[in-house]
């Protein structure tokens, strides 16, 4: 039979591994630029999160995407040339660079980081960012994420 205290047991390391996961989906999609839009006082706890509450409590990050096709390459490149050409960019750059470096069919980047590496877009290509990139936001709340594209 399982007592009491073992069942506390097993939720306290449930939860941690729950807050382990939060923070790497997280770390997936990082910004220091946020918007919040959580009231506390209406925190849901139920494990089944809707779309709806999640943009109603959730934190708001503003994001734009790259969607499969020739901007995504040419993303792509721009960022092994980044990373293989250090010297020629600030470190702030060359790390968010890094961040960006993932092999997923579109290219989802904050604000914040699409400020950043516009910047490093124009020192190696000699003129403004001409990728097409959609307006959107990221919504998470409670480890969920939705997204929203206008």
């Amino acid at each position: 039979m399982i007592s009491v205290d073992h069942l506390a047991e097993i939720r306290d390391q449930l939860n941690r591994i729950e807050s382990k996961i939060d923070k790497l989906e997280e770390s997936l999609y990082e910004d220091d630029d946020k918007e919040t839009s959580f009231d506390s006082t209406y925190a849901i706890t139920d494990d089944l999160i809707s779309d709806h509450d999640i943009k109603t409590y959730g934190e708001r990050v503003p994001y734009n995407l790259i969607e499969a096709g020739e901007s995504v390459t040419r993303f792509r490149d721009f960022i092994y040339y980044v990373k293989k050409n250090k010297h020629e960019f600030n470190n702030l750059e060359y790390e968010y660079a890094g961040y960006s470096d993932k092999t997923f069919k579109d290219v989802r980047i904050s604000d914040n980081t699409y400020r950043i590496l516009s910047n490093a877009y124009i020192k190696a290509n000699g003129k403004d960012w001409d990728l097409k990139v959609t307006k959107g936001y990221m919504y998470k709340y409670q480890g969920k994420i939705i997204w929203e594209w206008f």
